[in-house]
């Protein structure tokens, strides 16, 4: 498992009932290849005030390939249809991911597979 854990400080009192908090991981390209946020998840926050400290975590299965990624970390606003950031970190942890078995994919999620012999 992968976990993702944010504190974030308030540094002035946000009015906005969109407001939401996320996270990436992007490959070496800097392609997007998992993302998430408290916003699309229906967990919005709204009224905080400045100095208030939130925390929030994202659990999830590790089902990247191998190879180089970058964490990237987010507070937004989604009063609009295009989110504006308060904060956007870019490259806030590099890591890699190893296998020993070859992987032709960018992700490997759990597949189950089934096979019948018909004839």
């Amino acid at each position: 498992p992968i976990n993702v854990l944010m504190t974030v400080r308030v540094l002035q009192d946000i009015e906005s009932s969109n407001t939401g908090f996320g996270f990436a991981f992007r490959n070496i390209k800097g392609l997007d290849i998992i993302t998430s946020t408290t916003f699309e998840q229906e967990q919005k926050f709204q009224g905080l005030r400045q100095g208030q400290l939130i925390q929030v975590s994202f659990s999830l299965e590790n089902i990247l390939a191998p190879g180089s990624y970058a964490l990237v970390l987010n507070a937004e606003n989604r009063d609009q249809a295009i989110p504006r950031y308060y904060d956007f970190v870019e490259n806030a942890i590099i890591f890699d991911v190893v296998s020993k078995k070859p992987v032709y994919s960018l992700v490997l999620p759990k597949v189950v597979q089934s096979i019948q012999l018909l004839g």
